[in-house]
């Protein structure tokens, strides 16, 4: 039996192994990228040049030539926001734990292209939920309205009266940091992430620097991610290559039971949005 990056290696030494230099192959972590550049190195019958072998992130990176800043100095740089922003007097000691926290947030805010002015919104207002979020799924919004319930605006506890005074200036702390990179012409890489796919959608991505691109094994996309892949697939210069065992899709693993029709295993739903969309 083959591995997945044995196939994959396989498969293209067969198809393109004239062209493979000028490919780019794109995994989600660098161990897979070690695995496939090992095959290729077994199984190319005659000495040819390698194709750049990349993580999706470094894959970000080739797009826009700015740097991605270290998480030590992008941390700083959000205590100096934070204090100008929200509270003078945190010492350094106490912020690092939560700036890295707020960090991830806008790490993930910019990868899904959400806005950060809707996001740190007070959604104590069943109805600012409902209208605001209508593309979220059900149990999602069922466990933001059970959080924000507790937020009886009557009886707030101290602790929940300083979360929420943090929790409205966090727009302000986002807007702020961001300002001041875009002056360093630095980015953190959620901030490279919305850049590229700006790009994409204002038709100013211009060409990228292969014949031809193949992502393989990746899973559960984030907006950034599908916005350049979708634009990649419709140029024609990208392929799509999945590691899905296929029980996953029949709803059971191969030691359950079967299970009810239409009951759908956890991993399923990424696999066949994936599956319908490249």
């Amino acid at each position: 039996m083959q591995f997945f990056l044995e196939q994959l290696a396989d498969y293209h030494l067969q198809k393109y192994l004239t062209d493979i230099s000028d490919f780019c192959f794109v995994f989600p972590n660098r161990r897979a990228g070690v695995f496939f550049r090992r095959y290729l190195n077994e199984k190319t019958p005659r000495p040819v040049f390698a194709p750049d072998i990349l993580t999706i992130n470094d894959f970000f990176g080739k797009l826009d030539p700015r740097p991605v800043s270290d998480n030590i100095s992008l941390v700083f740089k959000l205590y100096n926001s934070y204090k100008a922003t929200i509270r003078k007097d945190m010492s350094l000691d106490e912020f690092i734990p939560w700036g890295e926290m707020c960090l991830s947030d806008f790490d993930d805010i910019d990868k899904y292209l959400a806005d950060p002015d809707q996001v740190f919104r007070n959604l104590a207002d069943q109805k600012a939920l409902e209208d605001d979020f209508s593309h979220l799924e059900e149990d999602q919004i069922e466990a933001i309205r059970t959080f924000w319930n507790t937020f009886d605006p009557e009886k707030l506890s101290h602790l929940q009266q300083s979360f929420l005074e943090v929790w409205e200036r966090m727009p302000d702390l986002y807007h702020h940091f961001n300002e001041r990179l875009d002056q360093n012409n630095e980015f953190y890489e959620g901030k490279l992430f919305r850049s590229v796919a700006g790009r994409v959608k204002e038709r100013t991505l211009g060409e990228i620097p292969y014949k031809h691109v193949v992502f393989a094994g990746l899973n559960a996309l984030n907006k950034c991610e599908k916005r350049l892949l979708h634009h990649l697939q419709a140029r024609g210069v990208a392929s799509f290559f999945w590691d899905y065992p296929g029980w996953t899709l029949g709803g059971q693993t191969p030691h359950e039971p079967e299970k009810a029709p239409g009951s759908d295993h956890e991993a399923a739903r990424f696999i066949r949005r994936n599956l319908a969309d490249f």
